[in-house]
């Protein structure tokens, strides 16, 4: 299966926030291929600076963050292929360019676009790009007996 990640879906697994867990769940589900723009670099390196800024992270623990965000892409994709239909789709759309790199991406390649950004995910529904919504993970009530 193919998934783009954005930053949000990346951060928030990187920092093991429990609404990333559908992403990390997707993830570890048989084969699969992650992409990403290359834009994932600087707004993964730009969320983390703003935690170190406000003294939630030192500056190493980020960088962590940002090279765990970053390793997770199989491939990355330049900007510049992407940029004329992610500038188009954001004015059509009336959504941030930034994210119109992901969503392209994803859609260009039949792709599941893992991303913790409600507005993000509605507008992929609206548009029948496929994103990452709930994914049901059993309680230990709903697990199976070992003496069936």
């Amino acid at each position: 299966m193919k998934f783009v990640l954005d930053c949000s879906a990346g951060i928030g697994m990187a920092r093991h926030l429990d609404e990333a867990l559908p992403c990390r769940y997707a993830l570890a589900e048989g084969p699969r291929e992650v992409l990403a723009p290359t834009l994932l670099y600087a707004e993964a390196g730009s969320t983390m600076a703003k935690y170190v800024k406000a003294g939630v992270y030192d500056q190493e623990t980020a960088g962590r963050f940002v090279d765990a965000v970053v390793s997770v892409p199989d491939t990355f994709v330049e900007m510049e292929g992407l940029y004329e239909e992610a500038f188009f789709e954001a004015l059509h759309l009336n959504h941030s360019i930034y994210d119109m790199f992901y969503f392209v991406l994803a859609r260009r390649n039949a792709a599941t676009l893992l991303t913790l950004d409600k507005r993000l995910n509605a507008l992929c529904e609206r548009e029948g790009v496929g994103c990452i919504h709930e994914v049901h993970v059993p309680s230990l009530e709903e697990e199976p007996s070992q003496d069936a």
